[in-house]
């Protein structure tokens, strides 16, 4: 059985935003936190597949924008939802696509929380090929988790840590990911050269 969908969301009034997660968190596994600071940090320890981010965070030093733009340099290929209770406060579109959403929400939609959920498999789904690519890989081979298949230095990454690193973008993540597509090329190409006997 594969893992649950990890979603991280960012709402700084909690209170407005229970029963999304309360729903969600029946088909996902929903972490909730309510400061900007503290989710970029889980975000560099923890891999997450998609964040749901409120766009106007009030209590915050920073908005929902800025937030973005600061997960961006740390993590370029996460899926993001946003979240807002009002048009108002919204930049204007083009904004939301260069920071690369996927999907916007307004939380007073008649539907929310159907199509909040219908949205959050559909991102996933569609997600960078090459991660989709390693969690089967490693979903087939669950054996490989826990053997070392990577050193760097003093430091040793099994397949399943390797795969986080990828997933968080992290410098050895963006590493390995090159060196896993030149490697795919280099095949490709040598297979068009050589055909099967």
């Amino acid at each position: 059985m594969t893992e649950r969908t990890k979603i991280l969301y960012l709402d700084d009034k909690p209170e407005t935003v229970t029963s999304i997660v309360e729903h969600l968190s029946q088909f996902f596994d929903v972490t909730l936190l309510t400061s900007a600071k503290n989710a970029r940090e889980l975000l560099l320890e923890t891999p997450f597949d998609l964040i749901i981010l409120d766009w106007r965070l009030i209590d915050q030093e920073e908005s929902g924008a800025e937030v973005l733009r600061l997960i961006r340099k740390e993590n370029a290929q996460i899926k993001v939802i946003m979240v807002t209770a009002n048009l108002n406060y919204l930049p204007d579109l083009e904004d939301l696509v260069n920071l690369g959403i996927s999907k916007l929400f307004f939380k007073n939609e008649e539907h929310l929380l159907d199509d909040l959920t219908a949205a959050v498999s559909e991102v996933v789904e569609s997600r960078d090929a090459i991660i989709q690519g390693l969690e089967d890989w490693l979903e087939a081979r669950k054996a490989m988790k826990d053997t070392v298949v990577y050193v760097a230095g003093d430091k040793s990454y099994t397949a399943e840590q390797l795969l986080n690193e990828i997933k968080k973008n992290s410098e050895i993540g963006r590493t390995q990911t090159r060196v896993l597509v030149e490697h795919i090329f280099d095949s490709l190409i040598r297979e068009r050269r050589e055909p099967r006997k």
